[in-house]
């Protein structure tokens, strides 16, 4: 019984990690997808406008 208690605590700090650097790198990974959606609408803009 003590080794599945040790598991239990064990297994979320290894595999999640900290709480707060996730939410750091979900948010910006966001903030990138929306900054590279912006960048190819003005890159398809500037091609379309070009030919």
């Amino acid at each position: 019984d003590s080794d599945d208690v040790h598991r239990r605590h064990s297994t979320p700090g290894t595999g999640h990690g900290p709480p707060r650097p996730a939410r750091v790198v979900s948010s910006t990974s966001e903030e990138e997808e929306a900054l590279t959606e912006k960048f190819l609408k003005m890159n398809c803009k500037y091609i379309t406008d070009g030919k």
